[in-house]
Formats: C-alpha cells, structure tokens, sequence
C-alpha cells in the first residue's frame, strides 16, 4: 500500500482505496502521474515515472489484459529505456501483434526496417524479439528511417473528416512537428542493439541511393499519406517470398489512402487487424 499513500501526497485530495479494476481507471492514474512530475525537477519526474510504471506492472498483474511472458518482459524492458508512457493499455495489443507477425519471419533471410520510430519504443520491442531468437543479438541488419524532425506538413490527402470516429485526437496529432525525437535520444534508447543502422531525412528522399538489398519484414509507422505510399512503394517489391509490411496507421486517413491506393494498384491482397494496423504479405 506504499504506492497508494505516495499517489496520496501527490493527488493531494487522497486516492481510491485500491486501484481501478479497469482500463480506463489504471490509464487516468498513470495518466496523471506521468504528467504531474514538474519539468524542472527532474527527480520528481523521474520518481513519478516510476510509480506510473508501478501501476502499470499492476494492472499487468491484475490480468486486464492478455499476457505472455516474453512479450511482457521485452515491452517492458522497452518502455523502460525508451523512457515511453505505459499507457493507455490497450495500444499493447497492437504492440503484441506487431511482435508476434516479426515471430512468422525469422525463419526467412532480409534486413528488418522501421520507418519512423519517434522514441524507438518499437523498434526495442521488434529488436528484443530478434535478440530472443538470437543470443547476443546487437542489431546487425536492422534500419530505421526517420526524418528525426517529427511529422512533415499533411497534404490534402491528410484531411481527418469531421465525421471519423477519432477526428479530435488525430487532429491534434496530425501536426506538421508532431512525434519528434532526435537522433541521440532514439540512440540513447536502442543502446543495448549498437549495430542498428539509422538513416536521418525525409522519405523518399532516405531511401535514394540504398544498396539493392531484400527485406524480410517492414514496419511503417509514418502516419501521413504521401511518405507511406513512397515506403510501400521503394519497399514492398524487394520483401522476400513470405516477408511481411505492417503499416501501424491505418486508422490515420492518410495513411489509409496509401494503402489502399498501393494494393488497388498493384493487386496486393492486405489484413485490416483489429489494432489499426494493415498487415501486407509477400505471396
């Protein structure tokens, strides 16, 4: 209960006598820890990050949400040096379903790529996967591309329509800026995989000049029309027999028109998951 009387103090106006037994209750908790460390002390952000944490491994514990035991140690461990919020809970169904796709590909050849990564929570998750399967893994043959500058300015085909179903956040989101992190702090975050190879800039203009390689999986996570079509385009032709791209935003009106355009004009069958994501497979 030493975790409630801190919450406590910090509230001020007391806490629930015991956690919330909900979703939604554990993400406002958290939510309000996380944001309630002042910017200037960096220990009481830091502590309070912490407790955030604690409340997460609780609800974890609680079973509110499926568990598996490797993934919940690797999304752990990368929250933890990615330094990124543990909540809202339910993103780490998409986040499972993103690690468990990387699992039906390690018996192909191919580099591995994340196209846009903001802090690197994805990519520590995807590389702790390639490192389960091989002891001593440093990240030899994994790429990430990223302008390191946020979000490009939307185009048209970014508009979010009044009428879809989550306009007001991903309007505050889809900001030219938005989901910025430099490179040293991506770095920082991916320090355990030092072979990671990191290509700064704009796509398509990242992927110029690449060496002809083959790809065995391909994470996009670019949110905004025009640098998901140009991956889907530079990348989906050189995936191996079996490889796979999972694009992260098809919730995203943008990206959505990528995709579909991408697979209409190609003829290239693609899974809509239940996680927002767009799952394309090499025949």
């Amino acid at each position: 209960m030493i975790l409630l009387r801190v919450i406590r103090e910090i509230f001020g106006r007391g806490a629930p006598p015991a956690l919330p037994r909900d979703e939604a209750g554990c993400d406002e908790v958290m939510e309000n820890l996380w944001r309630s460390g002042k910017l200037s002390n960096a220990t009481e952000l830091r502590r309070n990050q912490e407790l955030a944490l604690a409340v997460y491994d609780s609800a974890v514990a609680s079973g509110l949400l499926p568990c598996e035991g490797q993934f919940d140690a690797a999304y752990r461990r990368a929250l933890v040096a990615t330094e990124n919020r543990p909540y809202p809970l339910r993103r780490r169904l998409r986040f499972h379903n993103l690690y468990a796709l990387l699992g039906t590909v390690l018996h192909l050849d191919g580099a591995v790529v994340e196209c846009g990564c903001f802090r690197g929570m994805s990519s520590h998750l995807l590389l702790g996967r390639l490192k389960l399967a091989a002891s001593g893994y440093t990240g030899r043959g994994y790429n990430i591309f990223d302008s390191f500058e946020g979000l490009s300015a939307p185009a048209a085909d970014d508009a979010i329509p009044t009428e879809h179903p989550k306009a007001a956040g991903l309007g505050q989101m889809c900001q030219e800026g938005a989901f910025a992190a430099t490179l040293e702090t991506v770095r920082r975050g991916l320090a355990e995989f030092p072979a990671v190879e990191f290509h700064p800039g704009w796509i398509p203009q990242s992927l110029a000049g690449l060496p002809e390689q083959q790809y065995r999986f391909i994470h996009l996570d670019l949110d905004l029309h025009d640098p998901t079509l140009a991956a889907l385009e530079y990348f989906y032709p050189r995936l191996v027999k079996g490889g796979i791209v999972v694009c992260d935003d098809y919730d995203w009106p943008g990206a959505r028109k990528a995709i579909e355009r991408f697979c209409a004009r190609h003829g290239v069958a693609f899974e809509a998951t239940p996680h927002g994501q767009a799952v394309l497979r090499r025949a």
